[in-house]
């Protein structure tokens, strides 16, 4: 690893700038809870992947719902005009490989990968 390019970031309340959010975004939160509610807008986004690129791992109904009953996952749907654009899975252990690794962590430990 050549240490001359790594970045490091730092970010703190004081020099953060105000930024105007358009109203045409929105986040929502969805979890094991609320999920159902959201299954017809994650299989969209599924549907936009496959037409997108090749990958196995592209979920579909009960891969989804197994990763919200099963390994207590949740997602960041981001809309655009009210249609879903996008998303960002989260858990609170450690899954890189969600299916076949699932390591808890400890308490005030966050990893980014």
């Amino acid at each position: 690893m050549d240490t001359t390019k790594i970045f490091q970031l730092t970010l703190s309340k004081d020099t953060l700038v105000e930024f105007n959010f358009s109203e045409d975004y929105k986040v929502v939160f969805v979890n094991k809870k609320n999920y159902p509610q959201y299954l017809e807008q994650l299989l969209h986004l599924s549907n936009l992947m496959k037409d997108d690129f090749t990958w196995v791992g592209i979920p579909d109904k009960q891969m989804l719902k197994r990763r919200f009953e099963s390994f207590n996952s949740s997602v960041q749907l981001f809309y655009y005009n009210d249609l879903p654009i996008g998303w960002t899975w989260g858990n609170p252990n450690f899954t890189p490989l969600w299916e076949i690794m699932n390591q808890p962590l400890q308490e005030k430990v966050l990893v980014l990968v």
